[in-house]
């Protein structure tokens, strides 16, 4: 059974290159507001554009690999997978909310005891030029005159991680814009309790973009070759008026949505002379994966003095995780090692790390440890990649942290390579490599 803290976790989706300065003013504003416990960024497309930003602002983020018409059901659910609070706001990324909405909202939605809340009265469109001054922090959005307002639905909303656990997320069925929303509200208003604030003023404000459904309909529709399908997949969700019939035919998923195909590989090394410790741990991250996502990781624990390159490579991994800094040292310390450095993410899962550990880990380019700790982090070079988890000292909530943190590193390492392999070149490197020695 999932357990999540008291609080607000806030889950915002993006795709494109233009979007990426509508981004940073959410992000922005995220960061401002009360009572938000943490952002997600959810990003899908050919290549991790956000992720920089993202990290920048202190946001958990998830790459996944998409090509096609933006699939806003799927990657929201993908964030919610990794949420950590008992709340999960949906927003996306063009829309800037009050600094005090989240920490009443929330407030609202708790005392009224509701599985979906919409908790802005409405939303207000900005042009183009307004926009655009507020993106550059020269005029504040509540200061512009709208194009146009609207009510809800539309806009933001806050589900109950219960409700998901229990009925799931959006409808992945449906692709690119169009249909997610009222499916989702009908489901909602079908299988659970459903709300609308009650305060008359609590605005939430819509960044200019083209193809802005809130500003052209048509437009939106037209930039969508599957509309015609959304809608035809919205009518027979409306068609379904009682709970049996809707749970019958959309029923709640067994696992969470992943960022990555479970087609791609990934493997759990842990070296025998490394220790236990990082063993069992690497034991708990595959068993976590099963169980959130039906992913099977796989698991090598070779000794050094076994043909350990050789199963490595009979392996196929798209992606590698060094569990521990013992397994990682030796691992990046070893000439075959560093063939893999590229999909290789090292584990730092115990507070001691040697010297020696220190100094190969420098090695690596996606290192996931728990944080801040300032003595690994000032000796890191700059092109790796820090993925920090909080311990607290609770088995099962560190690891949890640490699989969360683990998720957003596989989540770009894998999108980011082909569904070739590299094992090929990486021999090839080797090769190379003690030919130059």
């Amino acid at each position: 059974m999932r357990e999540f803290r008291k609080g607000l976790s806030v889950v915002t989706c993006h795709g494109g290159t233009e979007r990426l300065p509508l981004l940073e003013a959410a992000l922005i504003n995220l960061a401002r507001c009360q009572g938000v416990n943490e952002v997600i960024v959810v990003e899908m497309g050919d290549a991790p554009l956000a992720l920089d930003l993202a990290r920048h602002w202190g946001s958990k983020y998830l790459f996944t690999r998409h090509a096609g018409p933006f699939e806003r059901a799927r990657a929201l659910n993908i964030g919610t997978a990794v949420a950590a609070c008992d709340l999960v706001m949906w927003t996306d990324n063009d829309l800037l909310l009050p600094h005090d909405l989240p920490r009443e909202a929330a407030a609202e939605m708790r005392a009224r005891q509701l599985d979906y809340f919409l908790p802005h009265s409405h939303v207000r469109y900005l042009s183009r030029a307004d926009s655009a001054e507020v993106q550059q922090c020269r005029r504040a959005a509540s200061d512009c005159m709208p194009l146009t307002v609207q009510r809800p639905p539309g806009g933001a909303g806050i589900v109950s991680h219960a409700f998901i656990v229990k009925y799931g997320g959006l409808c992945e069925e449906f692709c690119g814009w169009g249909g997610e929303d009222d499916a989702w509200l009908h489901k909602v208003q079908l299988l659970g309790k459903f709300g609308v604030t009650v305060s008359q003023e609590r605005p939430i404000h819509h960044l200019f973009h083209d193809n802005s459904g809130g500003y052209a309909p048509q437009a939106a529709r037209a930039t969508n070759p599957r509309y015609a399908q959304n809608l035809e997949l919205w009518n027979e969700v409306e068609a379904l008026s009682e709970p049996k019939a809707f749970v019958a035919r959309f029923p709640p998923p067994r696992i969470c949505s992943s960022a990555w195909d479970a087609a791609k590989v990934v493997t759990l090394l842990t070296f025998a002379e490394a220790g236990a410790v990082s063993a069992r741990n690497a034991d708990l991250a595959a068993e976590w994966f099963l169980q959130r996502f039906g992913i099977r990781v796989r698991r090598l624990r070779p000794r050094l003095n076994e043909s350990w390159f050789a199963a490595l490579t009979a392996e196929e991994p798209d992606g590698l995780v060094l569990f521990g800094a013992g397994s990682a040292s030796l691992f990046l310390g070893s000439q075959h090692g560093l063939a893999f450095r590229d999909i290789a993410i090292a584990v730092v899962d115990q507070p001691n790390v040697t010297c020696t550990e220190l100094a190969r880990l420098n090695l690596a380019r996606n290192i996931v440890m728990p944080g801040p700790s300032r003595e690994l982090g000032e000796g890191l070079p700059e092109t790796s990649r820090v993925w920090t988890w909080i311990a607290e000292g609770n088995p099962v909530g560190d690891r949890d942290r640490t699989a969360v943190a683990l998720t957003q590193a596989l989540s770009v390492v894998l999108g980011s390579t082909r569904v070739a392999r590299k094992i090929a070149q990486a021999e090839s490197a080797c090769i190379a490599a003690v030919e130059v020695e």
